[in-house]
């Protein structure tokens, strides 16, 4: 998506700058690839290629896992299930087919006018 921005470089002149959107490369996933720290007694955060991929919050004795965007996946009885349920999710969600753009980029035609 191409977005048109104004820039003043005095009061005279103006210059047209476009600004183009690009889209996030989706590397695989495999267990090497997801690195886990341990952020609190309590929590555990996962990390894939140094982004931020979910975490697991510790309650008692549930393991609950959450996605990059802190929506719950399912609660799990140990740390190795919930740790591998967050790594099939991350293969799910990076290997699903891809959804088609539902605002496809807009070219800008210029048109000569008075011809």
């Amino acid at each position: 998506m191409e977005t048109p921005a104004c820039v003043d470089d005095d009061a005279r002149t103006r210059k047209i700058m476009t600004i183009t959107a690009v889209p996030s490369v989706h590397h695989s996933v495999s267990d090497a690839d997801v690195h886990w720290k341990q952020a609190d007694h309590d929590v555990f955060v996962a990390t894939v290629h140094n982004e931020f991929a979910g975490f697991i919050s510790v309650e008692g004795a549930e393991h609950t896992v959450h996605t990059a965007h802190s929506e719950p996946i399912g609660t799990y009885r140990n740390l190795r299930e919930a740790r591998a349920a967050l790594g099939q999710h991350l293969t799910r969600s990076r290997t699903a087919a891809p959804r088609p753009n539902q605002h496809p980029a807009r070219r800008r035609r210029w048109l000569a006018l008075g011809r």
